[in-house]
């Protein structure tokens, strides 16, 4: 009997995907899909959502879109944080450093792919721990997905952990 491959984390596709797919034939995936002219101008934006530039700042890791880095009214909001948290870097990362889907597709309407975003959410987290470990291979990271009850849609977050 021939073996069958096993995918590592499969993943649903989206609906508007699959009522794609049906409607251009099964073996379309995600990647056809993109090969649309209006769809260039996002992907290329896209990769600051999966991999961020990142800045080091008052001996935290912090995500940044801007090719400069952090700038000054950036720094002006941690160092208030760093106040508020009484210099915890993991507390202050963890804030700076969250992305709420909601608030990065607010012009969008969100609710009929809430699933769809929390799977979104989980894959740049899978991103962003794989790029963080990488750039930074002597610190430890935490990075959270979450969409908990109540909370407000999904977010992606990460902050500096110790290796003791």
């Amino acid at each position: 009997m021939k073996e069958r491959p096993t995918v590592s984390r499969p993943r649903e596709f989206p609906r508007f995907l699959d009522e794609w797919r049906e409607a251009n034939g099964e073996s379309f995936t995600p990647l056809n899909y993109l090969n649309q002219p209006e769809a260039v101008p996002f992907v290329i934006a896209a990769q600051w959502l999966f991999v961020p530039d990142f800045a080091e700042y008052r001996g935290g890791i912090f995500r940044t879109e801007l090719p400069q880095g952090l700038t000054e009214d950036t720094t002006a909001i941690l160092d208030q944080w760093f106040g508020k948290f009484g210099g915890d870097v993991a507390k202050v990362e963890r804030i700076a450093n969250q992305l709420t889907l909601w608030d990065l597709f607010a012009a969008a309407d969100v609710e009929p792919h809430d699933e769809e975003l929390r799977q979104l959410a989980r894959s740049i987290g899978r991103s962003w721990d794989a790029l963080l470990k990488a750039e930074f291979p002597d610190r430890g990271f935490l990075v959270d997905v979450y969409d908990e009850d109540g909370s407000y849609g999904p977010q992606v977050t990460f902050s500096t952990v110790s290796r003791a």
